[in-house]
Formats: C-alpha cells, sequence, structure tokens
C-alpha cells in the first residue's frame, strides 16, 4: 500500500516522507515495528510513544506518525494521532466495515447482554451477525480470538479491542460470511477514537450511572462522550429509564424511546422473566428486572430492522444464559443453596443484582461477595459498601483485580461507607471468601459472587493469575 492510500482520510503535514513510497503495515509499539513499517506515537497514561520515535526507525520504520514535528525523523505530523490509529489500520484492513451493518451497544451497565440479544434476534431474522465486545468474537458458533485487543496501560481493556484489532477483526468477519456486528462500545473507546471511522446503522444506548469518573474527570464529561457515539448512528434506539437516557433522546435525531415501564405482566422468577410487550409475548431464560430493559432494546432494534414478532421472540428466547451476568454457577440442594456470579462492579450494577435476587427469590437468605478493581474510579467504592451491607443479609468485602493497589486500602475504601458492620465480614483473599460464604450457609440460602462474572482470572501487582471462580465452587461444594 502507499503511504498516501495508508493516510487517506487523515489531515496531516509531511516532513521528509515520501507519500508515494510503500509501507508494509503499521504498530504502536516500537518492538513490534518490521521493516518498512511506520511507527504511530500514541501517548498513554504511563508512556508517551514519541520518546520510542528513534528506536521505531532503528528497527526500520519508513516513517513515525506523530503530533508534533520530531527532528531529523521522516515524519506525518496530525493533530490526533489515536485517529491516526484508527484511521491508518481501517485502511490497512481495506475498510472492511463499509461491507457490514453495524449495531453499536453503550451505556455503564448492560452492553453485553443487550448486545447477545440483539445479535440472537439479527440470526433469527436471516442476518449472519457477529458479535464483539466483553466477551470476545463470535460468529456462526466460532470463537474469534482478539488477544492482545489492548495496550498495557489503557484502562477498561477489551470491551472494544484497539483499532489493530479492531478492523482486523470486522476483515475477518465479514471474509467468513457475516453480514452485520453487533459491538459493544466503550467510553474509553469513544474517547480513543477507536471507532471514528465507523458509522452504525443503529446505535443503542442502555443507561449512565457513575463509573470510570477516575478518566472521564465528572458525570457531564462521561455523558458526553457517550453521547457524542450517537453522531455516527443512522438510527438510535435509547432506553429511557434514566434522566441522562431522556436528555439523550432529545438530543439525537431518528431516535427510538425504549421504557421498560411499557412492558406488561412482567414475571420474575429465578428461571428468567416473561412479558408484554407492543404486541410480542417476550420470554428470557435470564433472571433479572434489568433482562426487561436488553430484551426490550433488543426487540426494538428488530422491529426497526424489519423483524418479524417470531423472529424477535426466537431470538431472545434461544439465548439460554449470558456468561457472568446472574449465572447460576452451583447448587446444594441438601442445603437448598444457590451460587450466582455476575459481572457487577458498579453500584447501579450492584443494586439492580442484590434487588433481581431479592425479587425472585424474597425468603431465602442472601449473601454478596464482592470487592473494588484497583487503578479504577475509587469514588464508587463506599457507595458499593453501602448497597452490599444495606441491601444483603451478609455482605462479605474481599479483593478484586487489586492491580498495583494494596488489597487493604481498597477494602477501608469499601467500609468507609458501611452503615451496618454487623452484616459485614472482611476476608481479603477472595478464594477464601468463597469457601468461607460457602461453608458457613445456611438452609434455603442464595450466595451472589459479584464482580468478576465472566472472567477467569485475577490480576494483582505480580500480574495476571488463573482465578476461576466457578472452578472453586465446583472444588467446594463437591468436596
Amino acid at each position: 500500500m502507499l503511504i498516501a492510500e495508508l493516510l487517506s482520510g487523515l489531515k496531516y503535514n509531511t516532513y521528509g516522507v515520501n507519500l508515494r513510497g510503500y509501507v508494509s503495515g503499521a504498530a504502536s509499539d516500537s518492538r513490534r515495528i518490521t521493516f518498512g513499517s511506520v511507527f504511530i506515537c500514541l501517548r498513554g497514561t504511563r508512556r508517551d510513544g514519541h520518546d520510542y520515535a528513534c528506536d521505531a526507525m532503528r528497527r526500520g520504520a519508513v516513517a513515525v506518525v506523530c503530533d508534533h514535528y520530531l527532528p531529523r525523523i521522516p515524519c506525518i505530523v496530525v493533530k490526533d494521532t489515536r485517529l491516526a490509529d484508527a484511521v491508518i489500520w481501517n485502511n490497512l484492513s481495506l475498510r472492511p466495515a463499509n461491507g457490514l451493518r453495524l449495531i453499536g451497544v453503550t451505556g455503564t451497565n448492560g452492553k453485553t447482554s443487550t448486545a447477545m440479544f440483539i445479535a440472537s434476534v439479527m440470526n433469527e431474522m436471516g442476518i449472519p451477525t457477529a458479535l464483539l465486545g466483553t466477551l470476545g468474537c463470535s460468529f456462526g458458533g466460532e470463537t474469534l480470538s482478539t488477544d492482545g485487543a489492548e495496550v498495557d496501560d489503557v484502562p477498561a481493556a477489551m470491551t472494544t479491542p484497539d483499532p489493530e484489532i479492531l478492523y482486523k477483526t470486522l476483515a475477518s468477519l465479514r471474509k467468513k460470511g457475516a453480514e452485520a456486528v453487533v459491538m459493544e462500545v466503550s467510553s474509553h473507546a469513544i474517547a480513543q477514537r477507536k471507532i471514528a471511522p465507523l458509522i452504525f446503522e443503529v446505535g443503542v444506548f442502555t443507561n449512565l450511572t457513575p463509573d470510570h469518573l477516575d478518566y472521564h474527570g465528572s458525570m457531564e464529561e462521561y455523558y458526553r462522550v457517550k453521547a457524542s457515539m450517537f453522531s455516527r448512528c443512522k438510527m438510535s434506539v435509547i432506553c429511557c429509564d434514566s434522566p441522562y437516557g431522556v436528555r439523550l433522546a432529545e438530543e439525537t435525531r431518528k431516535t427510538v424511546r425504549v421504557c421498560s415501564s411499557d412492558a406488561e405482566g412482567v414475571v420474575l422468577t429465578d428461571g428468567g422473566v416473561s412479558y408484554e410487550y407492543e404486541g410480542l409475548h417476550i420470554h428470557s431464560n435470564v433472571p433479572g428486572a434489568f433482562t426487561v430493559q436488553n430484551t426490550m432494546l433488543a426487540a426494538k432494534v428488530g422491529r426497526l430492522l424489519g423483524g418479524k414478532a417470531d423472529a424477535l421472540q426466537r431470538g431472545i428466547a434461544c439465548v439460554k444464559s449470558i456468561p457472568g451476568r446472574m449465572e447460576k454457577i452451583g447448587t446444594d440442594s441438601k442445603k437448598n443453596l444457590d451460587v450466582f456470579i455476575d459481572y457487577a462492579h458498579t453500584p447501579d450494577a450492584l443494586e439492580k443484582a442484590v434487588s433481581t435476587v431479592k425479587q425472585f427469590a424474597p425468603y431465602r437468605r442472601l449473601t454478596v461477595v464482592f470487592g473494588c478493581g484497583g487503578d479504577r474510579d475509587a469514588s464508587k467504592r463506599p457507595r458499593m459498601g453501602q448497597i452490599a451491607s444495606e441491601k444483603a443479609d451478609r455482605a462479605i468485602v474481599t479483593s478484586d483485580n487489586p492491580r498495583s493497589e494494596e488489597k487493604e486500602k481498597i477494602i477501608r475504601d469499601i467500609l468507609s461507607g458501611v452503615r451496618r458492620f454487623e452484616k459485614v465480614r472482611v476476608i481479603t483473599d477472595r478464594a477464601e471468601a468463597i469457601r468461607y460464604s460457602l461453608l458457613t450457609a445456611v438452609h434455603d440460602e442464595i450466595i451472589l459472587l459479584c464482580g468478576k462474572g465472566h472472567e477467569d482470572y485475577e490480576t494483582d501487582a505480580s500480574g495476571k493469575h488463573h482465578f476461576s471462580e466457578k472452578e472453586i465452587v465446583s472444588d467446594i461444594l463437591q468436596g
């Protein structure tokens, strides 16, 4: 590919660069530079790619994409190197989204579940649809690898892959026969311009509650970033259960509103939800009041795309479970004990998870085991401590991906919000906390493990280690 073709769609100035020269590839890590490629300088939270420009040239780069002139280096100067990163990888991948129908799902909570329901509905409509998000990438029963989708110093890794992986993945899906892709879109991905070259046929908004404020600084900025995605959507489906949803709907053109209060005859059990909505008889196997909102959004997207009632109903019903989302992972019939895991890691998600269990099992004791992630928004920790201690019958505070922070410091932050200390126990080691919760459970109890959900690892100061709550629970119950 010519360098000029590589830069198509960008505004830039060049210094010592032959635009008619050929380029073999690109990289934003100087250690991955190969002869004939370009190096893209990205500013991270800990490192600045501009500091590695000379190293990239020594390794064979033909030019450097940067945001200011670098002496004695062939450079392509752009205003925003993250935007350039997305555009370059889109061009290198031959603009794969041009042949795909894209559905973007954003919001604080519910992205994964909503995206999975939408993809299932679209497949039932006869549209070969792939799913790309927190759980990875899947299409036609096959799971595609998106390893390496995020650089180490970017928070909220894995929801939306970095441009190199994202556009390569879209190209692969298109080659495999996908006609549509349902994508989870994180606020980090929007702010970092990862999706800048994409136009979504439908944009979906689930909700907005406090999270990632360490990154965005305020709820207003968090909202502004989320809202900016909808300028790239031909149509929008917005849940108006919250003030932010109502505001977004008022500010967005070609919008369809969804309100959970429009669901009629809602029945909630530990085996799922059922309700009536606009002539549809909806049943989902995924328990929880939040499933009503998520499935309504999926049904509305299906309707916008021309789906018939039977396809929408089948698409929602055939999602048997969502990994790590109110997923039952163990049962002790002698004690009438059930164990669920849920990815809830924000105050809103934790409160909804606890409320869900209380709704379908109001007379059973509920124990919540949870922690908060390290090197992430610390402002939510006291609120989560308050919710767990007030809403659950028993709360066990433990660790949850502490990363470089001290576990004890994170736990102190959580405890600062606790009002009912008699209901709280601290067990720093998460495996031991799970073991304790199971071994001290009483008859007719539900244990809810919150925070990690589908994750099968834990990240601390020494790195990422295998940690499967499903395996731990299975070993204890079988032992």
